[in-house]
């Protein structure tokens, strides 16, 4: 069912405002169990929506919203905690370390 509201006001959007928080709450628990710097809020704003947007809903009948919009489950086997150790590859040379120690903050979308 369509709503009208007022221009530029988000405040009216129940809906939207009640997934903003989720995101921001989400996001806050993230970074404060891992200890990173608050700078990082918006890699754990976007991590935090990613992990929404493959988790069931009641509102679209226990379905993820990746089922409902692209007709395909998503494939969760490569998730991997907010802030967690993990080590990227680099090529500086022949004789130096292969692999690089590095945080985790969030999927490329």
């Amino acid at each position: 069912m369509r709503h009208r509201t007022v221009r530029l006001t988000p405040q009216q959007s129940g809906v939207a405002e009640h997934m903003n928080q989720t995101l921001v709450e989400h996001a806050q628990c993230m970074r404060l169990s891992t200890a990173l710097s608050e700078k990082l809020w918006a890699e754990a704003i976007n991590t935090a929506f990613y992990l929404v947007n493959r988790s069931p809903s009641a509102v679209i009948h226990c379905m993820t919203p990746q089922v409902v919009w692209f007709g395909k489950p998503s494939e969760n086997s490569g998730l991997r905690m907010f802030g967690c150790t993990t080590y990227a590859r680099v090529n500086d040379g022949k004789l130096e370390p292969m692999e690089m120690k590095c945080i985790f903050l969030g999927y490329v979308l």
